[in-house]
């Protein structure tokens, strides 16, 4: 595995969050709460021979989870509002929709939502990039 060459976090503050917020509809706060008490642990069943770590695909993920989204009645709408990259670092930043089937709709300010740590492959002269 190549070395880090930088890892950067870049947090929302809670006060730059919160007053901008809209309050989460009932049964929106109904339905997540569905989700989490029905979730599993997913296998990690592939795995990244490169780098040599199990992993759960996005194909894992939506099989169980968009099942159980689904029973809960919410659509789960991610627009990508900003993508900036350089040589170090790219940063997307998405926002998030929740959509129940009972009409009621919740998005949720979230910010600075992909970091990515660039790795140096020792093996290649081309950089490696594993979202956190």
């Amino acid at each position: 595995m190549g070395d880090i060459i930088e890892t950067k976090v870049i947090p929302v503050p809670e006060e730059n969050m919160l007053p901008s917020l809209a309050p989460i509809p009932k049964e929106i706060a109904r339905a997540l709460n569905y989700v989490c008490k029905n979730s599993v642990k997913l296998s990690n069943a592939h795995k990244n021979e490169y780098h040599n770590y199990n992993f759960a695909s996005i194909d894992d993920f939506l099989e169980v989870y968009g099942s159980i989204i689904a029973e809960a009645g919410l659509t789960i709408i991610m627009d990508e509002v900003e993508e900036k990259q350089n040589d170090k670092v790219l940063k997307i930043v998405y926002h998030f929709i929740l959509i129940h089937e009972s009409g009621s709709m919740w998005q949720h300010p979230i910010k600075e939502v992909f970091v990515l740590i660039l790795l140096l492959d020792h093996k290649h002269t081309d950089k490696h990039k594993v979202i956190v």
